[in-house]
């Protein structure tokens, strides 16, 4: 986006020239230190003038705050220091910090401001991390330096990573109270913003490329280096041509070919239509020289990426595969209006490159150099990988992970307007593939997307999985005869990796994150904890020994626990394992709360690993055990008793995720495309087993058959439906490891939850008035009772959930697990309950449910609801 002259444009202006001659500026900030547990964060000032200037009263303000005390100084020529911590700071540096701030500088960037003691501005900037930023300073050791005073500090182009000056292009350690590596002489001509439009341009369209330049002494020329990669002729940055094969075209300010307006400091450069071809890469740098013969090339040399792009892509081409033996009965047709229904990621890379990465065992985890296309926008010179543990070339489609470049974050759109686009470090892409169950094949990343969205529902912090197609553009031709090559790689799902954004996402607290896999392996640091893991160590020595309920209830989410284990056992992860296959993260108050990962094991009405991870043993002190219970009966209740696609349970959730791979109004979806592509490629193991039925499977538990209502994608999703609802006939009761799979999830849970000595269900009725408007919504319960010997009552318990459909099309539902209300546990029965008009909203579809408690901590199940569709508030209320 460039912004023209006009007269707010001449104001700003005005207003920079001021801030430009201020003596006292800011000169460094460190926002973003390499080591997380370092509270060495820093703000420094430098006083330009050749007097002292007293700083009393003056502040920092907006991103973080502090103000200077009676008596606070800075020379001529000086610098004065604030800190995040002033330990923190001079373990860092060795030296003294005038005092600490309040608030936390955030490291996508923040605003600082700097006032005198009458409040007036005496600078003032917004930094941010990636261009026009320097990108070092974004954690990887350097911090931002101002590059010469008298520019204006608001300008990103003013400022650079420590160490990066002409010749001597390397991080360097931050500078505090001293002169600023990155400092010059002579300030080079600034780059302050560049772009091209359209952003990803079709074939024949002409690009437009943009720059705003400036330099104090004028400008002798602005060129624009552009460089093609052709499909399948990919170019890494280490290779020899890759800085050979750059074409340079002037950039023009003189209102012609292509620039909009002349004398504007915009430069423009037009690439012409004929250069845009579907699948090509076009890649571009910005050089500028002044009169004095200072130059500035763009990316800045502390870029990882060096250089910027585009890709030119003309749509999606319609797709026809076999879904049996190549040549073997009628392909099925996929027109091109299915592949608007995905988001598509494209990665473009050497062939050699990917078929190594993906097949050759001697390269796992090997890093490869690639680009990746995703939502339109394109990270170059990213690195990719293969993925997995014990899974890794089983099967042949295999798992994939992205690394991105500092500063240069993958950018993930957000469905909802009130959450801001998430940015990440790597993907973690998987295969839809069960790469270890043969029989779960065809079922298109259900085991995944269905549990891991279970167990968020039922409150576990869980990665979020987004269901992608995948190509990959390492050849000439994009849909050659042979249906196994070409660029189309099929159906894969975006894992979420637990690490610092995915807390920031779900707005919890800082805390060490450990990937259990045979050990604890950290995956991400926060700061103030411990660098080794003595924090997970000593917390799991206890819990494996002889822990008592009031540690258990000190160290350990005990709520994300029990839905945590519980849900588990509900979609039937068998390859759960007491010290693997999940994760462990340092939350709120230091209790620890497991993540689930690594689903790809599910539905299995059979023995294999554990089942379960090493916290179990909470379980059996019976405080413990009766809560855990009553969360089982509580799933039960509200997540596995309603089938239907609108019910707010089990059933409405298959239904959200079947949706997104079988769209509505196309004949065949992504199952049946992924079926095309991977049931007899050359490189699957185990060829033609998608929707073989019946099928048999060997666990540790011992072989079972999975039988499949229909052969294809619809039986699958009956036959998860059927594994977790109550769909076992009465006359076969469950049994651990007894291989049907009809009902066994939940006979699992409801032979977890049962108990002879809970309170009977109550009754619910409505005594509100007719057509429940919001003023008057009125309900009583049937009184305590029990089987139970002795049994008093403890408490009652309301709750109240929202199970409207979404408003927007494609929008995450609601569930009734997710409660909009819940009444605190009274000690005092009262069998009314009248509620309050700001619980409900008109037109809403809700269910409300009351349960009763004994003197034991047993809780009833929920009473069946009362279900209700919320209507204007009348005159009179009801009594």
């Amino acid at each position: 986006m460039f912004h023209f002259v006009g007269p707010t444009f001449l104001l700003l202006l005005a207003v920079a020239a001021a801030r430009a001659a201020a003596a006292v500026v800011i000169n460094e900030i460190h926002y973003h230190p390499k080591d997380k547990t370092s509270p060495s964060e820093f703000i420094e000032l430098f006083n330009t003038g050749k007097t002292e200037v007293p700083l009393a009263g003056w502040k920092i303000d907006d991103g973080v705050r502090f103000t200077f005390p009676d008596g606070a100084r800075i020379a001529a020529g000086g610098f004065v220091v604030v800190a995040q911590n002033l330990a923190g700071f001079k373990a860092a540096f060795g030296k003294e910090a005038a005092g600490v701030w309040k608030g936390k500088l955030k490291n996508s960037g923040e605003a600082l401001i700097l006032e005198d003691a009458k409040g007036a501005v005496v600078d003032q900037v917004t930094f941010g991390a990636g261009f026009p930023w320097p990108t070092a300073a974004d954690g990887e050791g350097a911090s931002l330096e101002l590059i010469h005073p008298a520019l204006d500090r608001s300008a990103a182009s003013s400022w650079r990573s420590s160490g990066f000056v002409p010749g001597k292009n390397e991080i360097a350690k931050p500078t505090p109270g001293e002169r600023n590596s990155a400092a010059v002489e002579v300030a080079p001509p600034g780059i302050s913003a560049i772009g091209h439009t359209p952003v990803q341009p079709k074939p024949g369209e002409p690009v437009r490329l943009a720059a705003r330049v400036a330099a104090a002494g004028g400008l002798r020329g602005v060129t624009l280096h552009y460089q093609v990669v052709e499909p399948g002729k990919y170019l890494r940055k280490g290779d020899a041509a890759f800085e050979k094969d750059w074409s340079p075209l002037p950039m023009r300010d003189d209102g012609t070919q292509g620039d909009a307006r002349a004398g504007d400091g915009v430069f423009s450069a037009l690439l012409p239509g004929t250069l845009q071809q579907h699948r090509r890469l076009i890649r571009y740098r910005i050089a500028a020289e002044d009169a004095r013969g200072q130059t500035v090339r763009v990316p800045y040399a502390d870029d990882a990426c060096p250089n910027f792009a585009y890709f030119c892509f003309g749509g999606f081409p319609q797709w026809a595969g076999f879904p049996g033996a190549p040549g073997q009965g009628v392909p099925l047709v996929f027109p091109a209006s299915l592949f608007t229904t995905l988001p598509a990621l494209t990665l473009l890379a050497a062939g050699d490159d990917v078929a190594q990465s993906q097949w050759d065992a001697g390269a796992n985890k090997k890093d490869f150099s690639g680009t990746l296309v995703g939502y339109g926008k394109v990270y170059d010179h990213i690195t990719f990988s293969n993925r997995g543990q014990a899974s890794t070339n089983v099967c042949g489609k295999n798992k994939w992970g992205f690394q991105f470049n500092p500063a240069r974050e993958f950018t993930i759109p957000e469905k909802t307007d009130d959450k801001k686009p998430r940015l990440v470090n790597s993907l973690s892409m998987n295969a839809c593939a069960s790469p270890s169950v043969q029989v779960n094949r065809g079922m298109a990343g259900l085991d995944e997307a269905v549990s891991f969205r279970a167990l968020a529902i039922a409150g576990v912090p869980s990665p979020q999985c987004r269901s992608v197609q995948f190509r990959v553009i390492d050849g000439a031709e994009e849909a050659p005869k042979d249906q196994y090559a070409g660029d189309l790689w099929g159906l894969y799902q975006l894992v979420e990796d637990p690490d610092g954004s995915f807390l920031d996402e779900r707005d919890l607290p800082a805390g060490n994150i450990y990937r259990m896999a045979g050990g604890p392996d950290k995956k991400h640091q926060a700061a103030g904890q411990p660098k080794d893991n003595g924090d997970v160590d000593g917390f799991m020595n206890q819990a494996r020994g002889g822990a008592d309920e009031n540690w258990w209830r000190t160290n350990l989410n005990l709520p994300a626990y029990f839905s945590f284990h519980a849900m588990n056992l509900l979609v039937g992860n068998v390859d759960l394992r007491p010290n693997e296959n999940h994760f462990l993260y340092r939350g709120t108050n230091n209790r620890w709360v497991p993540i689930p990962w690594d689903l790809d094991m599910m539905f299995i009405p059979k023995t294999h690993q554990a089942g379960h991870i090493d916290l179990r043993r909470c379980l059996e002190i019976p405080a413990l055990r009766h809560a855990y219970q009553n969360r089982c009966r509580e799933i039960l209740d509200l997540f596995c008793d309603d089938p239907g696609p609108r019910g707010g349970q089990f059933g409405q959730l298959l239904d959200e995720v079947v949706s997104i791979l079988r769209p509505p109004g196309q004949r065949a979806g992504w199952p049946e495309l992924d079926q095309c592509l991977w049931n007899h490629h050359p490189r699957t193991a185990g060829r033609g087993v998608f929707y073989r039925n019946p099928a048999k499977q060997t666990m540790r538990g011992g072989e079972f058959t999975r039988t499949l209502a229909t052969p294809d994608f619809p039986g699958f999703v009956q036959y998860v439906a059927d594994y977790v609802m109550a769909a076992r006939p009465a006359a076969t009761p469950w049994k651990l490891n007894d291989g049907i799979a009809s009902g066994y999830g939940y006979g699992h849970l409801l032979a977890e939850s049962e108990s002879a000595e809970i309170p009977d269900r109550p009754k619910l009725s409505y005594t509100g008035l007719a057509n429940h408007p919001v003023n008057a919504l009125a309900f009583t319960t049937t009184p305590f009772s029990s089987k139970k010997d002795g049994a008093q009552f403890g408490a009652v318990q309301w709750r109240l959930a929202d199970i409207s459909p979404p408003v927007e099309p494609g929008a995450r539902r609601r569930y009734e697990l997710e409660s909009v209300w819940e009444s605190a546990e009274s000690a005092i029965f009262n069998a009314a309950l009248r509620l309050p008009i700001n619980l409900t909203k008109v037109g809403a579809t809700y269910r409300l449910r009351v349960r009763l408690k004994d003197n034991a901590g047993r809780f009833s199940r929920w009473s069946e609801p009362i279900q209700f569709t919320a209507t204007p508030p009348v005159g009179a209320p009801a009594k």
